[in-house]
């Protein structure tokens, strides 16, 4: 009989045990262990030109690389964000250049560009939109 208490207190260990691994599990599927995100890629908006975006997620903060195409060399290439008070967050990344006079020569270049946004681990990002319209876009991890 002394035995019953040992074996009630085991068979709670292992329950508890394998509800904690389904539960990491299922949170790893989800991108979510230790702030990580999925390894594959996240395409939005398919149909047009596809901006490839680098991102990380550190020490909450989430951190978006990318280059953009400019007419000419001079243009100034300008970024926002737009972040809902929403739980989880929805971001919306903003781009424009800021057209150079008329005067500047060159043909097309590329623009590279960083933005950095603290929000939690399970912010989206929802839309990008470069010169007011919506730009389709590739989600790669860089961690």
């Amino acid at each position: 009989m002394t035995h019953k208490p040992t074996q009630l207190f085991l068979l709670f260990v292992l329950i508890l045990v394998l509800v904690g691994v389904t539960l990491v599990a299922e949170r790893d599927q989800r991108g979510w262990l230790l702030g990580k995100r999925s390894q594959s890629p996240l395409v939005k908006n398919p149909g047009g030109p596809t901006l490839i975006l680098e991102h990380k997620y550190a020490a909450s903060v989430n951190t978006y690389r990318g280059s953009v195409e400019s007419e000419k060399p001079c243009d100034v290439l300008e970024t926002g964000v737009e972040l809902s008070a929403n739980s989880p967050e929805q971001i919306k990344l903003i781009l424009a250049t800021d057209k150079s006079p008329s005067a500047c020569q060159g043909g097309t270049i590329k623009k590279d560009f960083t933005i950095v946004i603290p929000s939690s681990t399970q912010a989206q990002l929802e839309e990008v939109k470069f010169n007011g319209q919506p730009l389709a876009f590739e989600l790669r991890s860089s961690n």
